[in-house]
């Protein structure tokens, strides 16, 4: 296990996210599309072993493939989580492909116990979106997750990998690679908690409305930590005509996709629950999901320093999906094979 590091504020810059937006899809850059998170993990853990190039078949459905080289196993306590996230992470075709050719893709970060089996419960977090050709040619996801051990044992993490498309059929094929240096990086961090939007909370945004869902209440309990970190990441979908998502109704083909606004929104709080000093929240970040695209994670980070508390007990933290304008969004909920969609972490350092 890694230690607990208490980091200096000069090793985690405030609110330091949104680097990267759908802007820079014609750019060709492999982030096109994705939101890049500099969390305070990433100055914690060491550099591991990094996994190898992984070239793998497109397959007509979802089917998740473990990617070589991103195992992590360690001994982890019943009382003691473990904060896993990833590192040089995409994948990208080999075959060419054009316009139509549209892959989805879906990344999770799944746990085992030492029999192989998967543990109980929750057993992980995936992040999922389209690569659009010909101007993508890569995607590049933002995984994060905390596992919380069952029991005091040994465990195996991993790195997984689905992509698939209907355009695998009469004896098409296509294959995709991972680059060298996947990596799954891990740390503890007290206080650590994590909270999963259930599936009976699904909801559908409509143009111009702006949702308050994953909601939980956070309270700091290290005196030594002087810093707190959030991170609320939701799996969407835009609700296009006609579409069979269900729950995704009232799309129209006259809009080219949605357009959505998301952050994290943190209210302090006296121990009874009234509000108290001022709300903090993290920068919004607006993001299209073309009807191409169809759907994609939203990674969102709070940082904070626990005198922006004001000496408030504890905080109610949510996150805001805005509909900026479009087709409907389905914010999804529950889990794919107990594989969290939208959730959310919070911790101390």
């Amino acid at each position: 296990m890694i230690p607990l590091r208490h980091l200096s504020r000069a090793a985690v810059p405030a609110l330091a996210i949104l680097l990267t937006t759908y802007g820079s899809l014609g750019t060709g850059k492999a982030a096109a599309g994705v939101t890049l998170t500099e969390t305070p993990e990433l100055a914690a853990a060491p550099e591991l072993a990094a996994a190898p190039e992984f070239r793998y078949p497109v397959t007509r459905n979802a089917a998740y493939r473990d990617i070589p080289g991103t195992e992590q196993t360690f001994t982890a306590a019943v009382d003691a989580p473990v904060y896993l996230w990833t590192r040089n992470l995409s994948t990208r075709n080999v075959t060419a492909l054009s316009a139509g050719d549209n892959i989805g893709n879906t990344f999770a970060i799944r746990c085992r116990d030492s029999a192989g089996q998967p543990v109980p419960g929750e057993q992980g977090a995936y992040w999922a979106t389209n690569l659009v050709p010909p101007g993508e040619t890569a995607v590049t996801p933002t995984l994060r997750w905390l596992f919380v051990p069952p029991a005091t044992a040994t465990y195996t993490c991993l790195l997984s990998i689905a992509s698939y498309s209907t355009i695998i059929e009469n004896g098409r094929s296509v294959t995709m690679r991972i680059p060298a240096g996947a990596e799954l990086a891990q740390a503890t961090y007290r206080n650590a908690r994590r909270w999963t939007l259930q599936a009976a909370d699904a909801t559908v945004v409509r143009p111009g409305s702006t949702l308050t869902t994953l909601g939980t209440t956070y309270t700091p309990e290290v005196p030594e930590a002087d810093q707190i970190a959030i991170t609320q990441d939701a799996a969407l979908t835009t609700c296009k005509a006609g579409s069979t998502v269900s729950g995704c109704s009232g799309g129209s083909s006259a809009n080219p996709g949605t357009t959505v606004r998301t952050w994290i929104h943190a209210q302090p709080q006296t121990s009874a629950g009234a509000a108290c000093g001022t709300a903090l929240t993290s920068p919004m970040v607006t993001r299209p999901i073309s009807t191409a695209k169809h759907h994609l994670t939203a990674t969102n980070t709070l940082y904070l320093t626990k005198s922006q508390l004001a000496g408030c007990a504890r905080m109610r933290v949510t996150l805001r999906v805005q509909n900026v304008s479009g087709n409907p969004v389905l914010v999804h909920g529950g889990y794919s094979g107990n594989i969290a969609a939208t959730h959310g972490v919070g911790f101390e350092y």
